[in-house]
């Protein structure tokens, strides 16, 4: 979306005004979508300046500053919540076996029906 309506209101008690975001709309010129897509660009492997060379190709000008404070917000709300969730515990084993004449990689995935807490 280019555009969203920010509805501004005025309490009749105390005078105040507020407004109301749409959900991913903030204050910020940000939203929490490019956000997220900033710190996913820097997983994968780009620097924070080319993170903010790649945005600036779509017409996106966000500087590399922004985006490490993007980087750290996630890395913040991702550290968190991994805190407070249970893992469940999967092995992982790849082979290759002879079928149809040829060898086929196969990959096995195992629950092993364990909680680590």
């Amino acid at each position: 979306m280019r555009n969203v309506r920010v509805y501004r209101y005025r309490c009749c008690h105390c005078k105040r005004t507020f407004r109301y975001y749409p959900e991913g709309v903030s204050r910020a010129d940000q939203t929490e979508r490019l956000k997220q897509f900033a710190a996913v660009c820097w997983t994968l492997g780009l620097s924070h300046r080319g993170v903010s060379f790649m945005l600036s190709g779509w017409g996106v000008w966000l500087g590399h500053m922004s985006v490490w404070r993007d980087v750290q917000a996630e890395a913040g709300k991702r550290q968190k919540s991994n805190q407070q969730k249970k893992v469940r515990i999967l092995g992982v084993d790849g082979a290759n076996v002879l079928g149809w004449g040829e060898k086929q990689p196969v990959l096995v995935g195992v629950d092993l029906g364990m909680d680590k807490w």
